[in-house]
């Protein structure tokens, strides 16, 4: 009766942060949900999970597999679908985020759910939606990996946490920062706050296990990627360094951890950077939040336990290369929005330190800490769903102000003299497209984070055949530019769209751009 009593106890506990993760999901993403952007990779991998094995992804081509034999058709990029199944699982993640942590603040809880789904990692990766589902089904699995190999006190639940997060990063690589920083973060919690029920050796033991399992995980995961790439005769690719893991000079490494760190402390004003507008204000209120709070609970752990103390200092100094860790794991300017979601430690560690800072002597002090931190809590959230929805409107007018684009382009094609329905088409200089009268909105310009970035929809892009395919419904047999381009009745055209920029050459239909 009791356990019954405990697990209905831990639901409704649970229930509440599910529910607030699922709203502010909605409040944040239901225009990329309810509508249907497809530009940049979307156009291409439209009914496929994208790259699997030859970028380490085993466990994404596991679930191509079971889609494509199992459920009877290729995969989809379908927001509705794709767009509430990552919700869930951000939803579940933040579940078990909270019951790792052992928050006490109801409203603390509550944020966990809400940032975690407003956070513009997670609008960057709904804009590949033919994967998004799988990217948070695979943030999910580390993050109960962490919860297994943090709370687990037999083999079979370690076990199991080696496994998820081995497959975790089967599915998308760059959510181990995250697994990484809620271990940490379980710890720096243990050790601040419950430091009486366990000794120095049981903590140093306990870490130590953590990391071993982190390892194995690891082991595991390039294991079967490894036997994956020999049953396939195949080879990483290259793509964003993948096939440079541990072939890296140890000075690069180096220089990669700095940069890490200056990450926490300076973001930089780049693709990756997750606090636009004055909200890096906020942030950087939040980093000296965590170097004070850290300071004062290193002091009074230093007078019951010197020990403890320098355990709990040495995790603190390690938050930021966790939370970073993908700039350490690829070269950075590789590094894309997608990939930084680890930078959610920050909030969740400053949220664990001020729900556990107790101070007799200092009650109001406490007391204005907490309400400070929610009105932070409260502007960032509200700050992150006014940009996760300016995105999507950016994609919006990106997308028609492109398919009006390519509307015209193949009425003008169709309309050339001596056109036939069977003559290939050839495009001269293809990404170098310049059409003075095609308008932007430059007030959206001020978006940086991708794949949201200008000219999201590519009449530049490497994918504008495919998107031009997929929404204008225009395939023409295609005429290698090469083979044409350096004829003098070829070098003469004018540029598109002036008059005589198409036009029917030896049988092929010219469009110089």
């Amino acid at each position: 009766m009791g356990i019954k009593n405990s697990i209905a106890d831990r639901r409704r506990q649970l229930e509440p942060v599910f529910i607030a993760s699922c709203l502010t999901g909605i409040v944040a993403h239901g225009m990329g949900i309810f509508n249907k952007y497809s530009f940049h990779d979307d156009s291409v991998f439209l009914f496929s999970v994208g790259m699997t094995y030859t970028s380490g992804r085993w466990g994404l081509e596991l679930f191509d597999y079971i889609e494509r034999h199992f459920l009877g058709s290729s995969p989809s990029s379908m927001p509705v679908f794709n767009g509430f199944l990552a919700l869930s699982a951000i939803a579940l993640a933040a579940c078990f985020v909270v019951e790792l942590l052992e928050l006490k603040e109801y409203c603390y809880r509550l944020f966990i759910g809400a940032i975690m789904a407003c956070f513009p990692v997670v609008t960057c990766i709904f804009g590949f939606m033919y994967a998004a589902h799988y990217y948070m089904i695979s943030m999910l699995a580390g993050v109960a990996g962490a919860y297994l190999i943090c709370k687990g006190r037999n083999w079979i639940s370690l076990t199991l946490g080696i496994g998820c997060i081995a497959f975790s990063l089967g599915i998308y690589q760059a959510f181990l920062p995250f697994s990484l920083s809620l271990i940490l973060l379980y710890w720096t919690r243990r050790l601040s706050i419950e430091y009486d029920s366990i000794s120095s050796s049981q903590v140093i033991k306990r870490i130590v296990l953590a990391g071993l399992c982190v390892i194995t995980s690891l082991l595991l995961y390039f294991s079967i990627g490894k036997l994956d790439l020999l049953i396939k005769h195949a080879q990483l690719s290259s793509y964003k360094g993948l096939n440079e893991v541990g072939n890296v000079p140890l000075s690069a490494y180096m220089r990669r951890i700095v940069i890490a760190y200056r990450e926490f402390f300076s973001p930089a004003r780049s693709i990756t950077n997750m606090y636009p507008y004055k909200a890096i204000l906020i942030y950087f209120a939040f980093v000296t939040g965590i170097i004070i709070l850290s300071i004062k609970h290193f002091r009074e752990l230093f007078k019951k336990d010197k020990c403890k103390a320098v355990i709990f200092a040495v995790l603190m100094a390690l938050l930021p290369l966790c939370a970073n860790l993908i700039f350490v794991m690829v070269d950075p300017t590789e590094v894309h929005s997608l990939m930084v979601y680890g930078q959610l430690a920050i909030f969740f560690a400053l949220i664990s330190l001020v729900d556990g800072f107790q101070s007799v002597s200092w009650v109001s002090l406490v007391s204005a800490l907490k309400k400070g931190l929610l009105i932070f809590l409260c502007a960032m959230v509200f700050v992150y769903c006014r940009l996760d929805n300016r995105c999507y409107l950016k994609a919006e007018f990106a997308q028609q102000q492109a398919i009006s684009y390519y509307t015209t382009l193949i009425t003008q094609i169709k309309s050339t003299e001596n056109y036939t329905d069977e003559l290939p088409v050839a495009f001269i200089n293809p990404t170098e497209k310049r059409d003075k009268s095609f308008s932007r909105l430059k007030q959206l310009d001020d978006i940086i984070i991708g794949p949201y970035l200008n000219g999201l929809c590519g009449l530049n892009s490497y994918t504008w055949q495919r998107f031009m395919a997929n929404w204008c419904g225009y395939t023409p047999d295609i005429v290698e530019e090469d083979r044409i381009k350096d004829l003098p009745s070829v070098v003469s055209m004018p540029h598109y769209p002036d008059q005589g920029s198409i036009a029917v050459i030896d049988g092929i239909v010219v469009v110089k751009f």
